[in-house]
């Protein structure tokens, strides 16, 4: 059963609860999943770059994909090639939320939101992916289930010099080998955009 079945279906956000009850501190923010309904008759355009609302971030999308605004709803970015069943959402917060908070026990954090929400999860990694965009990075390749349907992602945490960025890419685990090199060529694409541009 493909993925893009399964419109409507979320992981619910939860937030941690703050350390202390006398000080509220900021969390790393839990991505909403949904799985998009089937796929439309999209235009398959050229490479082209995407940019979120704000202008800061970006991300390169390869022939075939498109933005998507069905992925998730308090995501910056969300890209799709829906005819090969590959997903992509990028989630950012600022560093300063954070008081020196390391992007592994960020990326821990925001991982152990996914596995919780998952069926049989499994987590393997670190991948050998620490750069994306020339910002040091970590990633983890988490497998789990959504009603019984079987999904693979690539979590990735990239830290640049303001933000944590979470991206989130997925398809099913029996076309990870055939769509992974394409995913990471997304994942790698992502930019903090410069000021001005």
């Amino acid at each position: 059963m493909p993925l893009a079945l399964l419109g409507g279906l979320a992981i619910a956000a939860t937030l941690v609860p703050a350390p202390t009850p006398s000080e509220q501190e900021p969390q790393p923010e839990e991505i909403v999943l949904t799985l998009p309904p089937p796929p439309a008759n999209l235009p398959l355009p050229t490479q082209a770059r995407l940019i979120s609302e704000d202008g800061q971030i970006a991300i390169t999308l390869p022939s075939g994909w498109v933005k998507d605004d069905e992925l998730n709803d308090r995501a910056q970015l969300e890209a799709s090639n829906r005819a090969e069943q590959m997903y992509l959402i990028v989630l950012t917060q600022p560093k300063a939320e954070f008081r020196g908070m390391q992007r592994e026990t960020y990326a821990e954090i925001t991982r152990g939101y996914l596995t919780r929400r998952l069926e049989k999860s499994e987590v393997s990694g670190p991948t050998p992916v620490s750069q994306v965009g020339g910002n040091p990075a970590v990633q983890y390749q988490v497998r789990g289930s959504l009603n019984n349907i079987d999904v693979l992602y690539l979590h990735t945490v990239v830290e640049t010099p303001t933000r944590f960025a979470q991206i989130l890419a997925w398809t099913p685990p029996a076309d990870f080998e055939k769509n992974q090199p394409t995913l990471q060529q997304v994942i790698q694409s992502f930019q903090e955009q410069q000021s001005g541009g």
